[in-house]
């Protein structure tokens, strides 16, 4: 999915990327896709060039589009350029200027790098393409510095590359909003994910290299397979690392994989590798693609379930290639994109599973139980990046909601300066959700309706006195999307307010975008337009919890539990025929609270407009 290419100017069409793998795996060796189980087939598209004899691909997202370089003659440097649907464009700035493309999102912005030369003098500017334009991102008093990392929310991460003057750089709505200085070397973006979280790696004076992981301000060394050096490459959304790194004899290096503070050597117990291996790309399915040292030759390999795969040995044998030398990335379709040779050119190629129940597609949740409501085909939106706004908040209108015990509650969104409330009762009490978004993310605060007498609010923060609110769901995101959230969560007495006795803690939970539905037909017999089903999960192993059904100009307007039955909507009220909701008063808690909203760090706002063509 989502890899970043390290570009220097020394390297004509050198990229390195990395993606993660999961965290259960045990090591297997590199072996052929022989077995009638696991026997996957790919077509094999080569991408072409630009003109000159050589190309590249980097990376691609979950719409088919595909970045990297290409020479446009012999000897010249190379030009980023955009594959789609069997054409490949140039990717250009300024006349003359060389390119590169680090990374593409799911609505088409590419991060990337225009390199300047001017006798032997060369810089590097951070740019960033959106369709048919490009914008020169500003850097710290004007240094060099590149873009490598761009995510589904638009937010974009890159690095200076001075010595003397480096930092990491984020930038929001095109705007510098972060700079986080870097002593002791320079330091390179290599991923950036839903979360905002930063994977890289230091290129130290001495010239060691440290793997590093970035989240709000924190460093944290990802360390070693056993010897000094370590890179990381890429993340993915689940926050899995993965790299390369040196092991003990510091002369060979392996790939890794990193998860929650451990580091692990996927090629531990192989008896194929004869030295070097690198992760170059993952999915958000934890499918890791990059490549390995097979003899003398590097081979295209994949990873999964404990098994190295050599991409080579599923080609047909008439597929002209010499050899694929490299997996650079991977999408959630399970679409593989790298380098090979063909006549002995280097060539960018795009793998293609032929078969519906490939390998390389790895769905994450098993599939539950029918849901309660009548469930027709999904239909993906063809903007591909949804705003949840659009469904989450409801244009005011009332209707009743009906559980599976018989009882029946009104629903109705009320807006209240910057937050949005989710009211179910009537007109005299209504039980509440509050919430609330910013150009990154819905935020939940506080939400009424546990029972018992009891409220809870949620936090990022576990010190007393944190404003409250925390990251719920992206704001912009995708079908098959997967977030973490890790909220810190208080239970309270409604009577006074106080702390209920063991209702504290961290609640890590994760929150997958299922389905969109251009018509949704409820329990009830009503249909409605434009339908998103959201599920919330424990652990990315077992079926869901809870299921949401988020319903166009509504909000919600259906769900269910595995174990607390479920919900729907089965009846709407004309404007005016019924009065508003009365949202439930808690005294010692009062109607306004300090809330979490707007990121300390990153300058959050509305999308610039060009952005919000891609997302409605």
């Amino acid at each position: 999915m989502k890899r970043i290419s390290l570009t220097l100017l020394s390297i004509a069409l050198g990229f390195a990327v990395v993606f993660l793998l999961m965290s259960t795996l045990r090591y297997g060796s590199i072996k052929s896709l022989l077995a009638d189980d696991e026997m996957v087939n790919y077509t094999i598209i080569e991408l072409g060039t630009l003109g000159g004899p050589d190309s590249l691909a980097t990376d691609l997202n979950n719409k088919g589009q595909i970045i990297g370089s290409s020479s446009i003659s012999e000897g010249l440097q190379p030009t980023a350029f955009l594959w789609e649907e069997g054409t490949m464009v140039p990717l250009t700035v300024t006349a003359g200027l060389t390119t590169t493309a680090n990374e593409i999102n799911d609505a088409g912005l590419i991060a990337g790098t225009a390199i300047t030369e001017a006798g032997a003098v060369t810089k590097q500017w951070p740019v960033l393409w959106a369709a048919d334009t490009y914008t020169k991102l500003a850097t710290i008093s004007d240094t060099q510095g590149t873009a490598q990392a761009v995510n589904n929310l638009g937010l974009i991460a890159g690095n200076s590359i001075t010595e003397s003057n480096n930092h990491l750089l984020i930038w929001q709505d095109e705007i510098l909003s972060k700079t986080v200085p870097i002593s002791g070397g320079v330091g390179w973006v290599s991923g950036l994910n839903a979360s905002g979280q930063i994977a890289g790696y230091i290129d130290e004076v001495q010239g060691n290299k440290t793997a590093f992981l970035w989240v709000t301000g924190v460093f944290t060394d990802v360390g070693t397979l056993g010897g000094i050096n370590s890179m990381a490459l890429d993340l993915n959304d689940l926050g899995q690392i993965v790299g390369s790194s040196t092991i003990s004899d510091d002369l060979t290096s392996h790939a890794f994989l990193w998860e929650d503070g451990l580091i692990s050597d996927l090629s531990a117990s192989s008896n194929v590798f004869t030295g070097t291996s690198r992760a170059n790309g993952i999915n958000n399915g934890g499918i890791i693609v990059g490549q390995a040292q097979v003899g003398e030759e590097d081979h295209a390999v994949l990873w999964k379930d404990g098994q190295i795969f050599d991409l080579n040995s599923s080609l047909p044998s008439d597929s002209g290639w010499d050899v694929l030398q490299t997996a650079e990335s991977i999408n959630d379709k399970g679409w593989i994109v790298g380098t090979g040779l063909i006549a002995g050119h280097q060539r960018a190629f795009l793998l293609q599973p032929r078969l519906p129940r490939s390998l390389v597609y790895f769905p994450v949740i098993a599939v539950p139980d029918p849901p309660p409501t009548p469930t027709p085909t999904p239909t993906p939106d063809p903007s591909g990046v949804m705003d949840m706004n659009r469904f989450l908040i409801g244009d005011g209108r009332l209707y009743e909601v009906k559980h599976s015990n018989g009882s029946q509650a009104r629903h109705q969104t009320q807006i209240e300066d910057v937050r949005f409330f989710h009211t179910k009762g009537n007109e005299i009490l209504a039980e509440w959700e509050e919430l609330w978004s910013t150009s990154g993310f819905i935020f939940r605060g506080t939400d009424t309706s546990p029972g018992n007498g009891r409220y809870y609010s949620l936090y990022e923060d576990s010190q007393p006195g944190s404003p409250v609110g925390s990251k719920w769901s992206p704001r912009y995101w995708r079908v098959g999307d997967i977030y973490k959230r890790n909220a810190y969560v208080v239970v309270y007495s409604k009577a006074d307010c106080s702390m209920v006795s063991n209702g504290s803690g961290w609640a890590p939970t994760w929150l997958k975008f299922e389905a969109y539905y251009p018509q949704y037909t409820f329990a009830s017999g009503i249909k409605l337009q434009n339908v998103i089903q959201l599920a919330w999960l424990q652990n990315l192993t077992d079926p869901p919890q809870e299921r949401y059904f988020y319903a166009e100009n509504y909000g919600l307007a259906g769900w269910s539990s595995a174990d607390s039955g479920h919900s729907y909507i089965n009846e709407i009220h004309p404007p005016g025929q019924r009065p508003d909701n009365t949202r439930e008063v808690i005294p010692c808690l009062g109607q306004l609270q300090q809330t979490l909203g707007y990121s300390p760090e990153l300058n959050y706002g509305l999308l610039p407009e060009k952005y919000l063509r891609m997302v409605k």
